[in-house]
């Protein structure tokens, strides 16, 4: 694990300590080395970080008075089995989302580090093979890899089909490839539940249900692809991005009717990076960090406003993790 030493100047108080008190206790400046000395300029203290920091006992982090000195780990690729590899030399994905019945499961990343991914091996449209690119996925090995966890039983209800889900891609201009036909058509083959009514109503729709899918927006497309999985009889939904082209407004009416399918007592997942809609909707977020097109980190579920807020810091407090210096 690799590890930078960060110090707050405007914390440091050499003078309040008793005299660099950082600089006198550190094992590695007793042993005859200078890891730890005086910046000329500003007479506070800094650390040479040639001095490996792996075997560091953080002693300085410790025994400063103002908790001015950070050490903390950068993000190596993890040494443990990935949940998916899609091959040789190609994209990783560690960890896995938590559905939670009752509740909106917020997904919190960049681009291509593994969120979509992470939803369709939730919704069996990928099977993890657990890093092991070269076999066929083996969906007992997944079950039993989660067995002691939630995720062990939705697992195993989603291969059995005993759990149904309802997903709302990425890409929704797909859609016009995918359905020929008017809206109302589509809307009425999707709904299994009688509510395509209410959604078009919600939504603004009635102007476009004799319209042709291969001529809406984007905006257009985006609420009926929602639409179009909300009228679905799930226990599950996943939303991939559902605010993109779409003004307030109705990324605010979007957002109540997300809330209102886990209301019901239904599992939500959702990925957006619009992080006020993503502050208003999720009951708890996941942190997915990493290389784009390279690895991708799920992060445990924490409360949705301090996940944000580690989020924008680039800090994950409980792995002493920095995955963004800025």
């Amino acid at each position: 694990m690799t590890r930078i030493a960060i110090i707050e100047k405007e914390k440091c108080n050499p003078v309040g300590c008793g005299g660099y008190l950082c600089i006198r206790k550190c094992p590695v400046n007793r042993s005859g080395k200078e890891a730890m000395t005086i910046d000329p300029v500003d007479k506070k203290v800094q650390i040479d970080e040639k001095f490996s920091l792996e075997g560091c006992a953080q002693v300085c982090v410790k025994i400063c008075p103002y908790g001015a000195i950070h050490v903390v780990n950068l993000p190596d690729k993890l040494t443990e089995s990935p949940l998916h590899r899609y091959g040789k030399n190609k994209f990783e994905l560690f960890n896995a989302v938590v559905p939670k019945r009752g509740k909106v499961v917020g997904l919190l990343g960049r681009n291509g580090i593994g969120k979509s991914t992470a939803l369709q091996i939730l919704t069996n449209k990928i099977v993890p093979n657990l890093g092991d690119y070269g076999s066929k996925p083996d969906k007992a090995k997944i079950v039993e890899q989660f067995s002691n966890t939630s995720l062990g039983d939705y697992f195993k209800n989603l291969y059995s089909n005993k759990i149904s889900v309802a997903y709302k891609p990425q890409r929704v201009e797909l859609l016009r490839d995918a359905y020929v036909g008017k809206v109302k058509d589509l809307l009425k083959k999707a709904d299994e539940v009688g509510s395509s009514d209410d959604y078009v109503k919600t939504l603004n729709m009635e102007k476009i249900l004799d319209r042709d899918i291969s001529e809406l927006s984007g905006g257009e497309l985006q609420r009926l692809a929602i639409a179009a999985v909300c009228v679905k009889n799930a226990g599950v939904f996943f939303f991939d991005e559902p605010t993109s082209f779409l003004d307030i407004t109705l990324r605010v009416k979007v957002a109540k009717l997300i809330r209102d399918l886990a209301a019901k007592g239904n599992c939500v997942v959702i990925v957006e990076h619009d992080l006020a809609v993503l502050d208003y909707i999720s009951d708890e977020i996941q942190i997915v960090y990493g290389q784009p097109a390279t690895y991708g980190i799920i992060v445990q579920p924490q409360a949705v406003r301090a996940g944000i807020n580690e989020y924008l810091d680039g800090f994950i407090s409980c792995a002493n993790m920095r995955f963004r210096d800025y």
